[in-house]
């Protein structure tokens, strides 16, 4: 049971009603994303409206007792999370139930119309903007989470894999690239002995028929959230001077890299945006890179 208080949600009807059109006009998030809204004006608290408040009643709160509805036709089920709530909700979600989190905040807009904006985001395998919360509220330790970058291209030999992945505790970047089988066997091991979090991949390859269905079913055996980016954050003709960039005086090490690993270095160049590691300068020259072999960590099957 949550020990603190339950926040009074308070919300007038003008601004309710305003609020709810917004809610309803949003753009649905991938799947499993739950959203927290900022409230500012009366305390401080959250609150999470739709099928997330019925979720975090009901996997959090472990009670329905909690849901209000607001809005014109009192339709829009809304959950008022607390502080404290909200610490111990985020870092289950992210660290156990492997789910994305987003956190909205109103930002004072012209006008009657309520304007909000995403402030913070976190997903299974990039929670540095949650990392103090996780740090203080989680009761067990965890590995750090590992966000790996997919790239994959089938073609008359099979199934090419590329795949980056980040650890950003040891400040390593690793990169791998195999032909696979159709069963993405190769795919599963590295996922597996990465201890992988969360798969980031193309959106075209996660809807082709081929690459698509494959990829979708070896996340569902591994349990791992699959994250969709555009295309063009593959394109790998940035990723030489990036990494030159963080790895600084391992760059000879690159070049042979690229030249053999086309896929994984695409898979790099979407990794590197995804977890915006060149927004801070303060990681330049840091991180070593790293070739994972697959060779050396696969079982013998018959």
């Amino acid at each position: 049971g949550e020990s603190t208080k339950q926040p009074n949600f308070a919300i007038d009807a003008k601004e309710a009603n305003s609020f709810v059109d917004f809610f309803n006009g949003m753009q649905a998030p991938q799947a499993q994303t739950i959203r927290f809204f900022s409230r500012k004006k009366d305390g401080d608290y959250y609150t999470c409206h739709g099928t997330d408040a019925l979720f975090i009643a009901q996997e959090c709160f472990r009670t329905m007792s909690v849901v209000k509805y607001i809005g014109r036709n009192n339709d829009l089920s809304s959950v008022a999370v607390s502080i404290p709530n909200f610490n111990s909700f985020v870092t289950k979600l992210l660290t156990e139930k492997n789910y994305r989190v987003e956190v909205w905040a109103e930002s004072r807009s012209s006008g009657s119309k309520a304007a909000w904006s995403i402030i913070k985001q976190g997903s299974p395998g990039n929670l540095e903007s949650f990392e103090d919360t996780i740090f203080e509220h989680s009761t067990v330790v965890h590995d750090t989470p590992t966000a790996l970058c997919v790239q994959l291209l089938s073609d008359s030999l099979g199934m090419h894999v590329g795949i980056a992945f980040c650890d950003n505790t040891l400040k390593t970047i690793g990169f791998c690239e195999f032909i696979d089988n159709d069963q993405l066997s190769g795919l599963e091991t590295a996922i597996v002995r990465l201890g992988a979090r969360e798969c980031v991949a193309a959106e075209d390859k996660v809807r082709s028929p081929v690459e698509g269905s494959k990829l979708r079913e070896v996340l569902e055996r591994c349990e791992i959230v699959l994250t969709e980016r555009k295309a063009k954050d593959f394109s790998a003709r940035d990723v030489e001077q990036d990494l030159g960039r963080l790895v600084g005086s391992e760059v000879n090490k690159l070049q042979v890299a690229q030249s053999e690993n086309k896929n994984a270095m695409a898979a790099a160049a979407c990794l590197i945006k995804y977890l915006d590691l060149m927004a801070d300068s303060s990681l330049f020259g840091k991180f070593r890179l790293m070739q994972f072999s697959l060779e050396q960590h696969m079982r013998l099957d018959n």
